[in-house]
């Protein structure tokens, strides 16, 4: 599972740093990753995930 200082890396090779997680009650944890621009070509993967959602990306640290 994804947690705060995670480094992660998307299907497509980008690479970011978890940053931050919010929870906001009975809603599921909110994620903000900031992603190494010079990791991707063209549109930047979202900044916020879920909880569900980040367990497409791959935690590399």
């Amino acid at each position: 599972m994804v947690e705060l200082g995670n480094v992660v890396k998307t299907a497509n090779g980008a690479i970011g740093a978890v940053v931050d997680w919010l929870d906001h009650g009975m809603r599921p944890g909110i994620f903000t990753v900031e992603w190494d621009e010079t990791t991707f070509t063209g549109d930047a993967p979202p900044r916020h995930w879920t909880r569900a959602e980040s367990e497409a990306l791959t935690i590399l640290s």
